[in-house]
């Protein structure tokens, strides 16, 4: 079960990114992000209803106040570097992503993999490092390109996200961190908005890119869900290595919107990374 839920977390992810990108893109990254936590707000409110007295409880308040303070500080990161920043650099650093959260769940919680598995993460890591740059030739301009240093801050973040939406979902279930965290971005960036007298943006877009914008809060709330249900089940650092494969995929929606031609190393990559996503599901699942 934990293994379905991953693969619809990588698809909902890599199919997020390409949305956001372009929301962010067509609005402006305030804007992207309201109606993205918006719709998570919206969506998994029913789901909660009956756990809102949970919330108050002494334990599980400072998680769901950290995962707000995560989505707060990572989504304007992470939709700036998309917004300012090419794919094919911003990509190659988020699949640094499973790296931060195999340190973070093993200083944390104290979660371990064994040999094969931390073989098939490494392999996986490798993989959509391949797929995800373009020309090697760059990689020592990456640091000075737009988005990069924004992208490097929200990968550390996103590996904090993962870590915390874990705990949670073991704790309270999979909709209780996602829904607290992006309602209480929500609220924060209305307010933000209201205060600088741009409430009129709201509703231009909505009016230009309702379609897009609900698009991107749909998907990119829902992998988040899954992901946290995958968690459940799974190790954190287990259920983030097989969803990473959405880097791979957010690379190629780039490269088939944008025409572009996918280099032999990357094709190599793209063998591994599914290949190593794969296997590693069916190593876990057979433990």
């Amino acid at each position: 079960m934990g293994i379905f839920f991953a693969f619809l977390a990588l698809i909902g992810w890599g199919l997020g990114d390409f949305l956001i990108q372009h929301s962010a893109r067509r609005s402006s990254t305030t804007v992207a992000i309201i109606f993205v936590t918006a719709a998570a707000t919206l969506i998994f409110l029913p789901f909660v209803v009956y756990q809102w007295p949970t919330v108050f409880s002494v334990h599980l308040f400072w998680f769901l106040l950290l995962a707000g303070l995560g989505v707060l500080i990572t989504a304007p990161l992470g939709f700036e570097a998309l917004r300012v920043g090419k794919m094919s650099v911003v990509a190659p650093i988020y699949s640094f992503e499973v790296v931060f959260v195999v340190l973070l769940s093993r200083l944390t919680i104290g979660e371990r993999l064994d040999f094969w598995q931390s073989a098939l993460v490494a392999i996986l890591f490798v993989g959509l490092f391949l797929v995800s740059t373009e020309k090697f030739s760059e990689l020592k301009k990456i640091t000075t390109e737009r988005g990069a240093g924004l992208a490097i801050l929200s990968t550390l973040g996103l590996a904090y996200l993962n870590l915390l939406y874990g705990i949670i979902a073991r704790e309270s279930g999979p909709f209780l961190g996602v829904w607290f965290a992006n309602a209480f971005t929500c609220l924060i960036f209305l307010f933000f908005l209201f205060g600088r007298g741009r409430s009129k943006e709201l509703v231009s877009v909505w009016r230009k890119h309702k379609t897009l914008m609900i698009a991107a809060g749909v998907v990119t709330s829902s992998a988040w869900v899954f992901y946290s249900f995958a968690a459940i089940y799974l190790p954190i650092t287990i259920a983030t290595g097989i969803t990473q494969g959405y880097v791979a995929l957010a690379v190629m929606l780039g490269i088939l919107y944008n025409k572009e031609q996918l280099r032999s190393h990357q094709v190599f990559g793209l063998v591994i990374t599914i290949a190593a996503a794969i296997y590693l599901a069916f190593v876990t699942n057979t433990i």
